[in-house]
């Protein structure tokens, strides 16, 4: 026992000890002048993923709107979607972009850390240089897989980001959600992300490979399994450790200077220095996405490519590095001078442009948005139930949400899940399902921080609505249509009346076809459809009066025009009081949460005003989600 505890003593020694070499040797990267052409890079690469951003959601929209027919993505049109070759233009379109830009910033930071690592220097545009090259022979189409293991693939992983430029690569909502309500697919989404995870990480180098030895992509990801698969436990850990690091600085930084500046503004203000913690909690979360964001591909790719070197000295495979990785143009003054121009033209008439497009951003916001309690106030009571409401309407909440499903013998009932599994931990899926079966079923004992709801059960409609006619708050009633339903619009329009509510109800939902349904049923109910991205064609819809979008599709552009269009903009699902600010800037007209009363002290603290303050917290937003 002695002799294994002695082992695993001398493995740990010889770890930190490679590790401690490691942080050396990254550090030397970043000597003065090379630090100065790094942060020079990263900020221009970062302001094109901004502008180049607006373009990719102009191909998006335009190849949606205008060739596909298709308004706006959700869970009732995916299908349709995914059958559309023009669908399939729009998104390959938008990933080559990315790859692009991602692989010039890549290919422009190994350039100086190639160079770094022989002792030699390099300027900014060599660096341009570099990753141009880099991307050129991308249009190989044997290099295309490097898109789906650098764009969709990492980010998916959430690991290791090697570039801010990268699409945002996300599972929808409504997908993780039906992940989340089903155990079985719990389980099999954790098995799929670990071979997932496994497989990154033994194909890590690969685009540091596919940079520095000139190969092609499929060649650097063979390269990758040999030379990194028997390092795959060191390299694992020294990332992780790495990463616990560089996050550890970064929010200890992002924590201090914010404070500090407020309480120095608050000073020369002659104010009191305690300032407003929801404020200071809003800066230091963009500051700290903003450093990660802009800082934090260029150490990771100086983390990889530290290991890269270390791997290849020890196989003494040096000489495999391709040597356009240490080529120096020297320019002439004139040649740089150009240049230089060049390049001071193309910035300005892209920011000039960026502030000609955002002109209407200079008009004030008006109104505070409005808060609507997602399932009730589930935050403090089982999500969907009478306690739950009854939290929400007491706080004076301006909106709530249900949704609702019908039982096997036609009583609607408010549930998110087609089965109760998540909520009370029986499998039981409410369409195949009496309404007096589910009452034997409880939600609150099962819920963690909740047992005292233990004799809390799935609601009827009814119940809420009576609740909600009682209260002056009005509601938002999400349709879940199943095969099993009978008449499931006609029924929740009659209770609709019943309760005279037509005045403070929305309907919406996920299928377009429910909404229509009860458009035709009942033009004067107003409608949304429930969508996870949208476009200008959306006004063109005729059964709908409002707009419900996940939060990741929110944007500026879009709420002006749903507002020209006559149309409110409802968003969905947003917890983080760092979110808010950015929907406040964009316009939307009501934000729903699962913590009502937490979003509402940050609508009361947010900034309504217009002109550069709004313009600042739109582009702040685009510069903290890159990469995400």
């Amino acid at each position: 026992m002695k002799e294994k505890v002695q082992k695993l003593k001398g493995i740990a020694k010889d770890f930190w000890s490679v590790f401690l070499l490691f942080l050396k040797n990254l550090i030397l990267f970043f000597q003065t002048k090379d630090a100065k052409n790094i942060l020079l890079f990263t900020l221009f690469c970062s302001f094109l993923s901004i502008v180049g951003g607006r373009y990719q959601d102009f191909i998006i929209s335009f190849m949606f709107t205008k060739l596909s027919g298709f308004s706006f993505v959700n869970m009732g049109n995916m299908m349709e979607v995914a059958v559309s070759p023009f669908a399939y233009i729009a998104i390959f379109s938008v990933l080559i972009c990315a790859t692009f830009f991602s692989l010039f910033e890549i290919g422009g930071l190994l350039h100086v850390y190639s160079m770094a690592q022989v002792g030699r220097d390099t300027n900014f545009v060599n660096m341009m240089l570099a990753g141009y090259r880099t991307c050129r022979r991308t249009l190989n189409p044997k290099n295309w897989g490097i898109i789906i293991f650098l764009i969709i693939l990492m980010p998916l992983t959430k690991v290791f980001p090697l570039s801010g430029a990268g699409y945002k690569a996300a599972l929808p909502y409504f997908i993780t959600q039906g992940i989340q309500s089903n155990p079985r697919f719990r389980y099999l989404s954790l098995i799929a992300y670990a071979l997932l995870l496994f497989g990154v990480l033994v194909y890590l180098f690969a685009i540091i490979i596919y940079v520095m030895e000139g190969t092609t992509f499929p060649q650097a990801m063979k390269r990758s399994r040999k030379l990194g698969g028997r390092h795959l436990p060191n390299t694992f850990l020294t990332l992780v450790l790495f990463t616990i690091l560089v996050n550890f600085t970064i929010n200890s930084i992002s924590s201090i200077i914010p404070v500090n500046i407020a309480e120095l503004v608050a000073m020369f203000q002659k104010q009191s220095v305690t300032v407003k913690q929801q404020v200071i909690g809003s800066y230091v979360y963009a500051l700290r996405q903003i450093i990660k964001s802009m800082i934090g591909p260029a150490l990771n790719t100086a983390a990889l490519t530290v290991l890269f070197y270390a791997y290849l000295e020890e196989n003494h495979e040096f000489t495999k590095i391709d040597r356009r990785m240490f080529r120096f143009v020297e320019l002439s003054q004139k040649k740089l001078r150009i240049a230089t121009t060049t390049v001071t033209v193309v910035l300005t008439a892209m920011t000039i442009g960026l502030l000609w497009h955002y002109r209407y951003l200079r008009e004030p916001i008006t109104s505070m948005p409005d808060v609507c309690a997602h399932r009730g106030d589930n935050i403090h009571a089982p999500e969907n139930t009478v306690p739950a409401y009854e939290l929400a309407f007491s706080e004076m909440l301006p909106w709530v949400e249900t949704d609702v499903l019908m039982t096997s013998d036609g009583v609607i009932v408010c549930s998110h899940d087609t089965s109760i599994a998540r909520v009370t931990g029986a499998d039981v899926v409410i369409g195949k399902t009496t309404y007096e079966e589910l009452q034997k079923y409880e939600m609150g004992s099962w819920v963690p921080g909740q047992k005292k709801y233990g004799s809390v059960h799935v609601p009827k409609l009814e119940e809420i609505l009576k609740l909600t006619k009682e209260s002056e708050a009005s509601i938002q009633i999400e349709l879940k249509p199943q095969d099993t339903d009978q008449n499931l619009e006609e029924e929740v329009i009659r209770l609709i009346h019943k309760y005279e509510l037509e005045d403070r109800c929305m309907v919406i939902s996920l299928w377009g076809d429910a909404v229509k349904r009860i458009h035709e049923l009942d033009p004067e109910i107003k409608t949304a459809i429930c969508v996870n991205a949208a476009w200008e064609g959306y006004k063109d819809v005729e059964y709908k009066t409002n707009l419900s979008i996940s939060d990741n599709g929110v944007n500026a552009d879009l709420v002006k025009q749903m507002h020209d269009a006559g149309i409110q903009v409802f968003c969905w699902t947003v917890d983080s009081m760092d979110d808010v600010q950015y929907l406040v800037s964009c316009g939307v007209d009501v934000i729903g949460t699962n913590d009502p009363l937490s979003i509402m002290d940050a609508l009361v603290v947010a900034d309504y005003k217009g002109g550069l303050n709004r313009l600042f917290y739109t582009i702040l937003h685009e510069i903290a989600t890159m990469g995400q």
